[in-house]
């Protein structure tokens, strides 16, 4: 265990090829900066998802006291005005113009990928509550990716260690276990700690085309124009990974992506555009006083890609033998209401970093 603190700061540091600079843009940002006050790009305008409303937009109806936003009721007879997000930040017209060249070259070569195997380590890092001596983090699980285009993708964490307190060190947590899998027709989630098969069928228009919507947004393909719809996204790469690495900063403009992770920051290698980091932070999750925001770092090893013995034989086959105790849940789809939009603290700033010439 006395090597566990050099191990995450090697592997992290491997993964995003740091040199001196920061993990990702919220540790950039000065301490005691208001997380997620970074800058971001250009607004879009919505599509078909409900919009992030942002506490800096003044078109934000129904907020009672404590921000939380209430359902709107529309008087007989009067029209409803639709509300326009609002970007967290904002960029010049040479940034944006980078950003779509960054994206086109994303989904160029993302269209190349037939096969993709690629193991993982995720940390999960708290400063409030995580072991100092163990660069606070909570939990270290290992797992493994795998994607077969268009439709086909697994994403498996088989090993889960958590920091335990009274104990001192980190112990297994089979229970925090996951796993996703899509055979292009469904959706199986097992619930380890429940457990649990949650069956989830796709409607057949969804059914032959990419995943877009897995555990793991920004790995399993790329669209620019999707990208762009569902995301206010800019370029932060540091200037000592340029030409090496390209880091994208994404915060969702709709809800059903908000309630997944307020916003992310992907590394990309520049030269196959294949992910090599990604950092996550959670949603409703703030940080404490004079601490840094908690995250999710995942650290991607080298993957193989096209390879002819990536067979997967075997692979995104339907279950049909389940342990013994857990129990099939067949999820239906729901008719229900779009879920309630939600207020956003990010206000709207001027993007700093300027562009940093053309990429090919």
């Amino acid at each position: 265990m006395h090597a566990y603190p050099r191990k995450v700061s090697a592997l992290l540091a491997m993964a995003v090829a740091l040199g001196s600079s920061h993990f990702a843009l919220a540790q950039s940002q000065p301490r005691g900066a208001a997380p997620g006050s970074a800058p971001a790009p250009r607004t879009a305008s919505p599509a078909q998802r409900q919009p992030v409303r942002t506490a800096a937009n003044p078109a934000t109806p129904n907020s009672n006291a404590t921000g939380a936003v209430q359902p709107a009721t529309a008087q007989a007879g009067a029209a409803v005005a639709p509300v326009v997000p609002r970007a967290p930040f904002a960029l010049t017209t040479a940034q944006e113009q980078l950003l779509d060249q960054i994206l086109a070259k994303w989904e160029k070569e993302s269209s190349k990928v037939s096969t993709f195997v690629c193991k993982f380590t995720e940390f999960e890092i708290d400063p409030t509550f995580g072991p100092p001596k163990f660069n606070y983090t909570i939990s270290e699980s290992t797992g493994e990716l795998t994607f077969k285009s268009p439709d086909r993708g697994e994403y498996e964490i088989y090993r889960v260690r958590k920091w335990n307190k009274e104990k001192d060190g980190y112990v297994p947590d089979d229970e925090a276990i996951k796993h996703w899998m899509c055979d292009g027709k469904s959706i199986y989630e097992w619930n380890h700690r429940e457990k649990l098969l949650n069956v989830n069928p796709l409607p057949k228009e969804l059914q032959g085309k990419a995943i877009a919507d897995g555990p793991l947004p920004f790995v399993f393909g790329a669209k620019a124009d999707e990208l762009k719809r569902r995301y206010w996204m800019r370029d932060v790469t540091p200037p000592n990974n340029v030409g090496k690495q390209i880091w994208l900063e994404a915060h969702p403009k709709f809800q059903q992506d908000a309630a997944n992770f307020q916003r992310a920051t992907v590394i990309l290698d520049e030269k196959t555009f294949l992910p090599k980091a990604l950092q996550l932070f959670l949603p409703g999750i703030a940080a404490a006083a004079g601490k840094e925001q908690a995250y999710t770092a995942l650290a991607f090893e080298p993957p193989s890609v096209n390879n002819p013995l990536n067979t997967l034989i075997g692979k995104f086959m339907k279950p049909t033998i389940l342990p013994f105790g857990w129990k099939w849940v067949d999820v239906k789809p729901s008719d229900a209401a779009p879920p309630q939009e939600t207020p956003s603290s990010s206000a709207p700033a001027q993007a700093e970093r300027p562009a940093v010439g053309q990429r090919k």
